[in-house]
Order: C-alpha cells, then sequence, then structure tokens
C-alpha cells in the first residue's frame, strides 16, 4: 500500500504538471481541462491511501458495533447511488440527496474529529491542519451543489425507493457513532470522507455524459426530464 500511494503521489503531481502546462496555451486548454480531472481523481486515491496508511496496523476492522454499521450502510449508499447514476439520465432529486448525504457526512465528521482531537483520540495537528481546512471548502461546495439541484428538482416525491432507504439507513449509522467510540471512531470519519468523495465523482460523472454536452446541455435535459 505504501508503494501504491508513492506511486500515485507521483503520477498525480506528473498530471498536475502537465496539465497546467496545456492549459496555458489556447489550443490545448481543453486538453489540460481534461488533464485537471484526471488529476482530481488521481489525487482522491492518493487520499484514501494516506488515510488507510494512517491506521495503525493493530487496529482491525471492528466486527460489529458502530463503525462496521456506518460501512454497511455506506456500502449500500454507494451501490444505490452507482445503480440511479451510472449509465442513466441523472434524476435532480436523487443528485438533490446525494448532495443531502454529503453535507451530513462531512458536518458530522467535522464534529467529530473535533471532539476526537480534543479528547486526544486523534492527532490534532493532522485534524486541526488537514482534515478540517479540507471539510469546510468541500462542505461549500456540496451546498452550492444542493442549491443547484433543488431548483431543478420537482417539488412531488417520487424518489427511487432504494436510494431513499439507503440515505435514510446511512443518516441512522451516522448519528449512531458515539464520541468515546477510540480508534472505531477515526475508522468510521475515514470511511465518511470516502463516501462523499465517491460521490462527487459518479455526480460529475452523470452529468458531463457525452450525450448531454456538458453542464449547459446537462441541465436542459433534467428540466425536460423533470
Amino acid at each position: 500500500m505504501q508503494t501504491c500511494y508513492v506511486a500515485t503521489h507521483a503520477v498525480g503531481g506528473a498530471v498536475d504538471r502537465y496539465g497546467a502546462t496545456l492549459r496555458k496555451n489556447e489550443s490545448t486548454r481543453v486538453h489540460g481541462q481534461l488533464a485537471a480531472a484526471l488529476s482530481s481523481r488521481v489525487r482522491s486515491a492518493e487520499q484514501i491511501l494516506d488515510a488507510q496508511l494512517s491506521i495503525p496496523p493493530t487496529v482491525a476492522r471492528p466486527a460489529g458495533g458502530p463503525a462496521q454499521t456506518l460501512a454497511t450502510a455506506i456500502a449500500a449508499w454507494d451501490r444505490a447511488l452507482h445503480d440511479a447514476l451510472v449509465d442513466q439520465t441523472p434524476d435532480p432529486r436523487v443528485l438533490l440527496v446525494s448532495a443531502n448525504v454529503s453535507i451530513g457526512l462531512l458536518s458530522r465528521t467535522a464534529e467529530l474529529a473535533s471532539v476526537a482531537a480534543a479528547n486526544g483520540e486523534m492527532d490534532s495537528f493532522t485534524v486541526n491542519s488537514r482534515v478540517l481546512p479540507a471539510l469546510g471548502p468541500a462542505t461549500e461546495r456540496w451546498e452550492r451543489a444542493r442549491d443547484m439541484w433543488r431548483g431543478l428538482a420537482p417539488p412531488t416525491g417520487g424518489m427511487p425507493y432504494s436510494v431513499a432507504a439507503a440515505a435514510h439507513a446511512l443518516h441512522r449509522a451516522l448519528h449512531a457513532l458515539q464520541m468515546d467510540s477510540g480508534s472505531e471512531m477515526g475508522l468510521a470519519l475515514r470511511l465518511a470522507i470516502m463516501a462523499t468523495v465517491e460521490a462527487a465523482h459518479l455526480q460529475v460523472a452523470a452529468t458531463r455524459r457525452a450525450d448531454l454536452k456538458g453542464m449547459a446541455s446537462g441541465v436542459s435535459a433534467l428540466t425536460q426530464a423533470v
């Protein structure tokens, strides 16, 4: 895993530099934007590897308890979101719920991480210098996305049952986490952050499909679908 992390870090840096070079020239700017999107995906993989590497080797995934319940709920949520968005015309109601779930995950993560750092259960430097500064801007971006999808979503129901049920189960599992769960809390926080990363990529992929011709046409198509 350490080897994969180092290699991923190197690839992410190289793609970043290459994309920046392409974006300087008008004729290659589009290719530079594609390189930036690829870099974002690589950086996400790097962050996931980094999070996993920081778990002490003596800490095993718990067989039960709140963290395992959360892991199961996140897996079900990922499956439901994947089925609703991949190779489908994106439903703004699904995207709205996805944004709501991600905001809830990030907000609860920030709350629990702060308490864990204050109690000495997690490294306070990592929490205050890396985790919290990253969660703030990410939450703001999700809030902007939520506002956009709320404007497109119809005022009535009709949410796919699998998505609604998975979102509800994830909400319950997230708020079942206790402030004194120790190492189990650290695992739960990493799972929550990874879930928001995956949801973000699914949303981007859903609204950048070739047949939607970019975001502007995607919004038009979504409006017509509604």
